[in-house]
């Protein structure tokens, strides 16, 4: 058994409320007790939905991200659904690691589907180089037939959630050809302050050792 945070009650207060997939329910607890204060049952007429998006979203996970790198929930809050997926890679032998966090929040009332990514990539081979950032997953409105089969709206809604994250994904790529030339460049002064390119070579190095005083 998993559980989930949805998110803060209300600003300024030490509550957080936290999603029971399993047992079809929320509470609501204080951070510092972890003591759960109330709980309230999944809405039944979305539970159905709620199953079937979740076995939808297990297929999805095995093929894109690997069982044992990510995980998922599929809960319900204010009769909407929000399916949450959780990856991570890490590669500490090659001094890298990153995370990849989505939430989508699908409306039946309007049948429409929008979601946010947020991203951390770390790499540390000889430096300390971070990249958090927040992507955006435009509305879209699902289509089907048929809104009472709750397998065709799971692989719907399923479908096209994979097809904002790759949007993201492949704008992260564009990003990433472009950074060696614009955002590390900026990040770097091209020439050090003499505004004189090093010269690197062995005899330099030996006359700049003849500057050093013997004791």
């Amino acid at each position: 058994m998993h559980i989930v945070k949805i998110f803060k009650v209300e600003e300024g207060k030490d509550e957080d409320e936290f999603a029971v997939p399993v047992s079809t329910s929320t509470s609501t607890s204080t951070s510092a007790a972890w003591k759960a204060r109330t709980m309230e049952s999944f809405s039944s007429e979305l539970e159905a939905l709620r199953l079937a998006v979740e076995k939808a979203l297990s297929r999805y996970i095995s093929s894109q991200y690997g069982c044992d790198t990510a995980t998922t929930s599929v809960v319900i809050k204010d009769n909407q659904l929000k399916v949450l997926i959780s990856g991570e890679k890490l590669n500490l032998k090659n001094y890298w690691s990153g995370r990849w966090n989505s939430t989508f929040t699908y409306v039946p009332s309007s049948q429409q589907l929008s979601g946010t990514v947020k991203l951390l990539v770390h790499y540390f081979e000889d430096g300390n180089v971070q990249m958090t950032t927040e992507k955006l997953a435009a509305p879209v409105t699902l289509d089907f037939e048929d809104s009472d089969d709750v397998e065709a709206v799971a692989a719907t809604l399923i479908s096209e959630l994979g097809k904002a994250e790759s949007a993201i994904q492949d704008s992260l790529e564009v990003m990433y050809l472009s950074m060696g030339e614009e955002t590390f460049k900026d990040m770097r002064r091209i020439l050090p302050i003499s505004k004189q390119k090093m010269d690197w070579s062995g005899a330099q190095m030996q006359l700049a050792k003849g500057f050093v005083t013997k004791k």
